[in-house]
């Protein structure tokens, strides 16, 4: 199963890329996900950092993003499908966690082979740096902050690497909102309100 957003440019051979990289492992059996590497339709940078993008079609990874993600169904079927009350941030990487925990494996694609948004990017001028801010909107945030708790509750202990890892780069995203971006009050309240909720464990619809 192919998954792609809809802000997605693909490249004309993305499925044979996807296919071939779990042809080569070893048991695919085990394999849950083959994601994409990709550019950043913004800033043309390549987003993902973990695929080395030399001869090898592809490599192990923690998690991918849903978009550009083939999903085996035999995994879909043994630790069942995206979490609903996630809705729509971290549910990829809980998905992808949840099939490492059952024993599954997680590839990504050595070379970009779409192209992906992440953000509405501003860039702002800060002790001498340039500062890069996605300006998600206060819905948003409050689903990456409520998600993120729930998320580093469950798998901790599982993935401490990760969670401490996509953690720091949220608290940075925090902390550059509250310095450059608009309409910035709304955003820590929703901010607020999904860590409460998130400590909690309220997935409620909002």
């Amino acid at each position: 199963m192919l998954m792609l957003d809809q802000d997605t440019t693909v490249a004309a051979d993305m499925v044979e890329t996807l296919i071939e990289v779990a042809r080569r492992v070893p048991d695919v059996q085990r394999l849950a996900v083959v994601g994409s590497n990709f550019e950043d339709k913004v800033t043309g940078r390549l987003d993902t950092h973990v695929a080395r993008p030399d001869d090898s079609a592809g490599t192990e990874t923690v998690t991918a993003i849903t978009s550009g993600s083939l999903v085996s169904l035999n995994a879909f079927e043994a630790i069942g499908g995206l979490r609903d009350d996630f809705f729509i941030d971290c549910v990829d990487h809980e998905y992808c966690l949840r099939a490492r925990a059952h024993g599954f494996r997680v590839m990504i694609t050595s070379r970009p082979i779409m192209e992906h948004p992440i953000g509405n990017f501003t860039y702002h001028r800060w002790l001498g740096r340039t500062v890069r801010t996605t300006n998600h909107p206060p819905a948003r945030q409050y689903f990456m902050s409520r998600n993120l708790l729930i998320l580093a509750r469950e798998y901790a202990r599982k993935e401490p690497r990760f969670i401490y890892q996509y953690s720091k780069g949220w608290l940075r995203c925090v902390v550059k909102l509250c310095l450059f971006e608009e309409g910035r009050l709304a955003k820590l309240k929703s901010i607020l309100h999904g860590c409460l909720d998130g400590l909690l464990r309220r997935t409620s619809p909002q």
